[in-house]
C-alpha cells in the first residue's frame, strides 16, 4: 500500500509542475502579447518609409565650386542592390548580420551568441541587432537605450519584414544608413571618403565602409581608428569564408597605404553657413537637398580664422579679452569672410552680425561726412580740443595733449573726442541721424550729443558696411552672401541678378563730399590712431574705435580690394585691459588683410606699438 500511495504522489507531483508551467506560460504570453500591444499603439507612422529619418542637406560651394560646409544630411543617389559591389555586401553580412537571408526580422539565436560574448567578456562587447532592426531603428526610432525603445524596434523589424522582400530591406538599409560626417547612404559615403562612384568601390574600400558602422561619428573623423576598424571587418570577412588566407593578407597589405579622404574643417566657418542658411529663407522655401553657391573666400576665411584665434591665445589672458570676430566684403558687399567668435564650437552666437555694441569713436566718419554735407571745410574749420563740460557731463579727449585747437582734419586723423562733440553741436543731431539712417543702422542713435562719442549701438555688419558705401563712391552697398541656389540635380531656384558695373547701387551721398571724407581716412592710417593697420604699398583707409572703459575695441577700414572690419572684446561687456582700437584689433587687421591678393602669409609677433584710440 504505501509503495502504490507513492506512485500515485510522484505521478501528482509531476501534474501539478506540468499545470503550473502551463498557467505560468499562457499567463507570460497573455504578459507579452499586452506589452506588445501597449507598445504598438505608440509606434511611430510607418507607411513611408522612402522619406524616413532624413532632413534635407545643405551643400555650401564657393564661386569656383569648392566646398565649404555641408548642413543637414548628405545623401547620394539612390542606388539599387545591382550597384553594389559584391564584397561590399558580403562585408556587411560577416559583420552585421551572417543570418539576415534566413531570419524574419529578429535573430534570437544571434542575441544568444552575442549575450554570451558579452558575458565572457565581461562588458558589452557585441550587439544581436539584425540589420532589419537597424534599420527599423535609424528610420522610425530614436538612439535611446531602453526598453520601450528595443521592444518598438522588434515589432518595427516584423512589419519591414512583413512589407518588403529581402533585397529590399537591404537596398534601403544601404541607400538610407548614417556613415559619418553627415552621410548618408553607401553612394554618397563613397564619395565622400574615395572620391569615386559606388560600383568602383574594392574590397578594401568596401571594407572601410562597412567599418564606419560600428561608430560613425567617431570613425568618419579618424583615420587610423579606421583602418584599424576596416581590418576587423577583413578579417570576419576571412571567418565566413569570402575571403581565402592569401586574399586576406593581402587586403590587409593595401589597407596600410589606402587614401582616405579625412579633412579637418574648421568649423569657425559655421558662423559664415548659419547667416547663409537664413538668408536663403528669403528665397526658397523647399524640403529637398539643395546647392548654395555663395561669395565666400576659402582662403581669406581660413586666414581670418586662424588669426584670430592666434590672437586670442597669445593676448586674451593678459589683455583681458575673450572674443573677437572678423567681417569682410569687396566694394559692392559680397561677403568674403565672416568669423562671429573665437571657436564656434563654444559659442555658436555670431557677434560679427548679431552682437549690439557700442562702436565709439569707429562711428565719427557718420559725424564729420554729417558737417562735409552741411559745407564744413575739414582744413578751414579750427575746433577747440579743450575739454567739454555741459552742466553735470564732462568729456575728455584720450592719450591726446590739449594744444587749444585742431582743424577738423586732424580731429578726425586723431580720433579727438571734444573737438568731434563741438562740431556735432554745430552740425545738429538731427542731420547726424538722417546720414545715419541712410547709411543702413539699424538701431537710431540717441538724440543728443553723445552720438559723437558712438554710445549707440552697431555690429561688424553695419559698420563693415559704413565703409563699403564709402569705397563705393557713396553708392548703397547691400551685404550678400548667395549667387546661387539649385537642387541637386541642376535645377535652379534661385540665381542672383548680374549687376551692371556702372550701376552699382542708389547714390546715397555726393561723390565729391565722399572724396573729401576718404582722404581724411586715408590720413588716419598714414599718420593718425589706425598706423598698425598699413600696409605698404597698399591704399588703405579706415578708422580705430574704443568705446567707454575699453569695453569694445575695433578697427574698420578698406583696401582698393576690400572692405573689412575687426572687433574684440568681452560678451558680459566687462572692461578688458587698456585694449584700444589702434593696436591689437588695427594690427589683426593689417595680418588678415595682408598678401590677400598673394599667398597666405605666416603670422608674425606684431611690433611693439604705443597705445592709440
Amino acid at each position: 500500500m504505501k509503495r502504490k500511495n507513492g506512485r500515485k504522489s510522484k505521478k501528482g507531483s509531476w501534474g501539478g509542475l506540468l499545470k503550473l508551467f502551463l498557467t505560468l506560460a499562457l499567463w507570460g504570453f497573455i504578459a507579452v502579447g499586452g506589452v506588445l500591444l501597449w507598445y504598438s499603439q505608440d509606434l511611430p507612422n510607418v507607411e513611408d518609409v522612402e522619406t524616413a529619418s532624413k532632413r534635407p542637406s545643405i551643400v555650401f560651394l564657393t564661386q569656383d565650386h569648392q566646398e565649404i560646409a555641408v548642413d543637414g544630411d548628405l545623401s547620394g543617389e539612390i542606388i539599387t542592390l545591382k550597384q553594389v559591389p559584391k564584397p561590399l555586401i558580403q562585408a556587411l553580412l560577416a559583420t552585421e548580420d551572417q543570418n539576415f537571408y534566413s531570419h524574419h526580422g529578429v535573430d534570437w539565436f544571434g542575441i544568444l551568441r552575442a549575450a554570451l560574448r558579452n558575458l565572457v567578456a565581461g562588458r558589452f562587447a557585441q550587439g544581436g541587432s539584425t540589420l532589419t532592426q537597424q534599420l527599423a531603428k535609424n528610420l522610425f526610432l530614436s538612439p535611446e537605450r531602453s526598453i520601450s525603445r528595443k521592444v518598438k524596434e522588434f515589432l518595427l523589424a516584423f512589419w519591414l519584414e512583413h512589407h518588403f522582400t529581402k533585397d529590399e530591406i537591404l537596398t534601403i538599409y544601404l541607400n538610407r544608413v548614417y556613415l559619418g560626417r553627415q552621410t548618408y547612404g553607401i553612394d554618397a559615403a563613397a564619395q565622400q571618403y574615395f572620391g569615386k562612384l559606388l560600383p568602383y568601390l574594392n574590397t578594401v574600400e568596401s571594407a572601410v565602409i562597412v567599418g564606419l558602422l560600428k561608430a560613425p561619428s567617431r570613425y568618419g573623423g579618424n583615420k587610423k581608428l579606421l583602418k584599424e576598424r576596416a581590418a576587423v571587418v577583413l578579417g570576419r570577412m576571412k571567418e565566413v569564408g569570402y575571403l581565402t588566407d592569401v586574399q586576406y593578407e593581402k587586403a590587409l597589405k593595401s589597407l596600410q597605404t589606402l587614401p582616405i579622404t579625412i579633412g579637418k574643417r574648421d568649423n569657425n566657418v559655421r558662423y559664415f553657413t548659419d547667416w547663409i542658411s537664413q538668408e536663403a529663407g528669403k528665397y526658397i522655401n523647399t524640403q529637398e537637398d539643395i546647392i548654395i553657391i555663395t561669395t565666400l573666400d576659402k582662403r581669406l576665411q581660413q586666414k581670418a580664422s586662424h588669426v584670430l584665434r592666434y590672437q586670442l591665445e597669445s593676448h586674451g589672458e593678459e589683455k583681458k579679452i575673450q572674443q573677437a570676430a572678423f567681417f569682410a566684403m569687396d566694394h559692392r558687399g559680397a561677403v568674403k569672410a565672416m568669423v562671429g567668435g573665437g571657436n564656434y564650437n563654444v559659442s555658436q552666437f555670431n557677434i560679427a552680425v548679431q552682437a549690439q555694441r557700442q562702436p565709439g569713436s569707429a562711428f565719427k566718419p557718420i559725424i564729420y561726412l554729417a558737417a562735409l554735407e552741411a559745407g564744413y571745410d575739414p582744413d578751414n574749420l579750427i575746433l577747440s580740443d579743450d575739454s567739454y563740460k555741459n552742466k553735470n557731463w564732462t568729456v575728455e579727449n584720450f592719450g591726446w595733449e590739449a594744444k587749444g585747437e585742431a582743424s577738423m582734419r586732424d580731429a578726425l586723423v586723431y580720433s579727438l573726442n571734444t573737438p568731434a562733440v563741438r562740431l556735432a553741436q554745430m552740425v545738429g543731431v538731427k542731420k547726424i541721424i538722417d546720414v545715419c539712417k541712410r547709411v543702413g543702422f539699424k538701431t537710431v542713435p540717441p538724440h543728443n550729443l553723445s552720438i559723437a562719442l558712438g554710445t549707440s549701438s552697431s555690429n561688424l555688419l553695419e559698420l563693415t558696411t559704413m565703409m563699403a558705401i564709402f569705397a563705393n563712391h557713396g553708392k548703397k552697398v547691400e551685404p550678400y552672401g548667395i549667387l546661387e541656389i539649385r537642387s541637386m540635380d541642376g535645377k535652379i531656384f534661385y540665381k542672383r541678378p548680374e549687376s551692371d558695373p556702372e550701376d552699382s547701387g542708389v547714390q546715397l551721398f555726393d561723390p565729391s563730399v565722399i572724396r573729401v571724407l576718404e582722404d581724411m581716412l586715408q590720413e588716419v592710417i598714414e599718420r593718425g590712431t589706425g598706423k598698425n593697420a598699413y600696409i605698404p604699398g597698399v591704399v588703405m583707409r579706415g578708422k580705430t574705435g574704443t568705446s567707454q572703459d575699453f569695453r569694445d575695441a575695433w578697427f574698420v577700414g578698406y583696401t582698393p580690394e576690400l572692405v573689412g572690419g575687426v572687433w574684440m572684446g568681452n560678451p558680459n561687456y566687462s572692461p578688458m585691459n587698456r585694449v584700444v582700437g589702434g593696436v591689437l584689433p588695427s594690427e589683426t587687421w593689417r595680418k588678415i588683410i595682408s598678401g590677400y591678393s598673394q599667398a597666405p602669409q605666416s603670422i608674425e609677433e606684431a611690433d611693439e606699438v604705443g597705445e592709440v584710440d
